[in-house]
């Protein structure tokens, strides 16, 4: 079934992508056990290191923070390797994975607007979606690089 138009939650979308440029932080851990990791292995920054991450005795996994934040400096990488503009900055580093998050976190409203489809009357959907996309937690938390906005990404595509 295809989704109509719906100006609510189009609007919703949009201040969700707002929320990506805002400064400030919820959690330093966004930065300081994702993207901060990565790039230092993706671009040989000197970094430091969280405890959690000590290759000696690690605590947690890796994989996340590199679907969170490796992945789009994977691409920051070759888009600065293929064209002669230097687009590496503090900005770029910032946003890209903020950018990368919002863009998945369309996934989890696609399955979202499926798991509506599929449990409940076609009259309810368009308000289940605009409920699921105005919810604080997703406009905050879904274009951020914490581990549990992945997680919830990937559980979406489960329920799915």
């Amino acid at each position: 079934k295809k989704m109509k138009k719906d100006k609510t939650y189009i609007c919703l979308l949009m201040i969700r992508f707002l929320f990506v440029f805002l400064t400030g932080y919820v959690h330093p851990d966004e930065y300081f056990q994702s993207v901060e990791i990565v790039a230092g292995d993706i671009f040989s920054y000197k970094i430091f290191l969280p405890w959690e991450f000590d290759p000696k005795y690690p605590n947690r996994s890796i994989v996340i923070p590199y679907i969170t934040g490796g992945i789009p400096l994977f691409i920051l990488k070759a888009i600065n390797n293929i064209f002669p503009v230097e687009i590496l900055s503090g900005t770029t580093l910032l946003y890209f994975p903020k950018i990368w998050m919002f863009a998945l976190s369309l996934v989890a409203d696609y399955c979202v607007y499926l798991i509506l489809n599929t449990y409940n009357p076609p009259s309810t959907v368009k308000t289940g979606m605009r409920l699921y996309a105005g919810a604080w937690p997703i406009l905050v938390f879904s274009s951020k690089t914490f581990s549990n906005t992945a997680e919830s990404i990937i559980l979406c595509i489960t329920l799915a």
